[in-house]
């Protein structure tokens, strides 16, 4: 494991800061620094959560205790993502307003306090939004959506609307018959099913053009069985890439539900052209 002075190191060097900026940004000395990372000395323990809050990870992490209680719980990784994705974003912020004095009373003295007012809107009122655009991609979060990150593609923005690629899933979407069937097999958890049955559940009538979305969105997998001396295709439902297509849906309906509402919000319509 490395020692606390090499973690400071590397944080540091992973930031971009010179030993001469983090001294600055606490209130030491560049030798003080140096003296860290080369393991002659150690910063003080008071120092440690200001440290901590400039690299923007916790005590543990200085340490390299990432996960010191054990494996994390999968449910803890949504939060921790969540958290990430809001500090992230309000850290940018932060040292944007500071840099261009985006507000001429600006009295948030430090990032803390300002990372903290920001979650606290969040949370306090669902339909304020936060994002950053920029050449290289985007991150926007509302706190009862969650958070989307996405890069640009290797060529330009423009390469989503000019391929097709996405084409199939999108009119299989659209298309009602399908979506009340996705919701019937997640409502009374079928892993197994006919075509029939589960048109009859949804009273769908085209069960062919059913089958063949489904088939083609590789949400679900068949296998013949002779009944009575009539082949019976049973059907199993269940796929890693549902998830995806619930993340559409998501995405779609915080689309139609828009509001023009952030609490902090940077970039601007270069970042399709850049």
């Amino acid at each position: 494991m490395n020692t606390l002075g090499e973690n400071i190191a590397s944080l540091r060097k992973k930031k971009g800061m010179t030993q001469e900026a983090l001294a600055d940004a606490i209130g030491v000395s560049a030798q003080s620094v140096s003296k860290w990372e080369n393991n002659t000395n150690m910063p003080d323990i008071l120092l440690l959560p200001i440290i901590a809050d400039i690299f923007e990870v916790s005590i543990d992490a200085l340490y390299g205790r990432l996960n010191p209680k054990g494996p994390m719980e999968a449910e803890a990784v949504l939060e921790r993502c969540c958290e990430s994705i809001i500090n992230n974003i309000g850290s940018r912020l932060y040292w944007s307003t500071l840099a261009y004095n985006y507000y001429p009373r600006f009295d948030i003295t430090t990032e803390e306090q300002f990372l903290k007012e920001r979650v606290e809107l969040l949370k306090q009122d669902k339909r304020f939004r936060t994002a950053i655009v920029h050449k290289t991609g985007g991150v926007y979060y509302r706190d009862e959506f969650g958070g989307l990150l996405i890069k640009r593609p290797a060529g330009s923005w423009a390469e989503l609307l000019e391929n097709d690629a996405s084409c199939g899933i999108l009119s299989s979407l659209v298309d009602r018959d399908f979506r009340a069937a996705l919701a019937e097999l997640i409502k009374s958890r079928s892993h197994t099913f006919t075509i029939s049955s589960l048109c009859g559940k949804c009273g769908i009538e085209n069960s062919a053009a059913l089958e063949e979305k489904l088939i083609s969105a590789g949400l679900i997998s068949g296998k013949t069985v002779e009944i009575d001396g009539k082949d019976v295709v049973i059907y199993e439902f269940g796929s890693t890439r549902l998830f995806l297509i619930l993340a559409i849906l998501s995405i779609g309906k915080e689309y139609e539900e828009y509001l023009d509402f952030y609490c902090g919000y940077e970039g601007n319509d270069e970042y399709l052209y850049s």
